[in-house]
């Protein structure tokens, strides 16, 4: 099917490069695998070992502000 792609347009785009670095950088050093074997599983809904790569990449992106990620 031919595509116009004079009538494509972006909205609402969103810029994901910088996590995905955050995140490969976070499972590239080991660090994703260390939480996993330090971090306790717990009880709750999310592993810790998963709200540390959270906060983590949430710096990375974001240094300037640490209560962003519980506004966002």
């Amino acid at each position: 099917m031919p595509v116009r792609l004079n009538g494509i347009r972006i909205e609402r785009s969103r810029q994901s490069a910088d996590v995905y670095l955050a995140l490969a950088l976070w499972r590239g050093t080991g660090l994703e695998g260390l939480c996993r074997q330090l971090l306790p599983v717990g009880q709750k809904r999310i592993a810790w070992a998963k709200m540390a790569a959270v906060l983590v990449t949430a710096g990375f992106c974001e240094p300037s502000s640490e209560l962003r990620i519980a506004e966002d």
